[in-house]
């Protein structure tokens, strides 16, 4: 609260009024300063804060954007590994996206590989959901996992999937060396695809705006130590 001081002029001293009427212009000068300094400051603030507004949108489109081009490319990726449209494949991905930690574009980078040694859509699915439980619960990335467990089902390499305790056996390439492997996975590590995995923010500095829409990365060393 602002004190008020009152000056009671005795007498009729020219001299003491023509002060007291200086020091009225000087404060009504002060006051009319110290209003326009603080709209200045006001609308300064104002700019700031519509700067930082304006950045944080369009760091988030930029962010959108990005994380659309990585998913059309994924999706062109799974394409040329079928030989044909691989929509149903991507909305399985989408599909895995709600119910995990693992982002779509992720999911059918994954299962492009799988696609290069089989085209049937149904052994796609098995492997990648097994590959999400293996990543999840080995702490190890998806596209790695993925290409352990398909190495060991198509071809004769088995030692990394060996070195995670699972055996593969059986005719290469045959279903039933694929439900052997889908199967020890499912008994291990089952279900740990909804409760873990990598994910990657679709921007760093806004955070995840959606369940699905982030998968933390860890570093290289933590997979060596798997």
């Amino acid at each position: 609260m602002a004190n008020k001081v009152e000056i009671q002029i005795v007498g009729n001293n020219v001299y003491a009024v023509n002060a007291i009427d200086g020091v009225k212009t000087k404060l009504g000068t002060l006051e009319k300063s110290s209003k326009t300094t603080a709209d200045r400051m006001m609308n300064h603030f104002k700019m700031i804060g519509g700067a930082f507004l304006a950045g944080g949108a369009i760091s988030f489109m930029k962010s959108s954007i990005e994380a659309f081009k990585e998913q059309e490319m994924a999706a062109k990726k799974l394409d040329v590994a079928l030989g044909r449209n691989s929509f149903s494949l991507q909305q399985y991905a989408s599909h895995l996206q709600k119910t995990t930690t693992f982002s779509d574009e992720l999911s059918i980078e994954s299962m492009s590989l799988i696609a290069a040694f089989t085209k049937e859509e149904s052994q796609i699915k098995k492997l990648i959901q097994a590959s999400m439980d293996l990543s999840a619960a080995k702490g190890i990335e998806l596209h790695m996992a993925t290409d352990f467990i398909t190495k060991a089902v198509y071809t004769e390499y088995t030692g990394q999937l060996h070195r995670q305790g699972i055996e593969a056996k059986g005719v290469v390439g045959s279903i039933a060396r694929l439900n052997m492997v889908v199967e020890q996975i499912s008994e291990l590590y089952g279900g740990q695809r909804s409760a873990g995995g990598y994910r990657r923010c679709i921007a760093a500095n806004m955070g995840c705006v959606q369940p699905g829409d982030c998968r933390q990365h860890k570093k290289s060393s933590d997979t060596e130590r798997a």
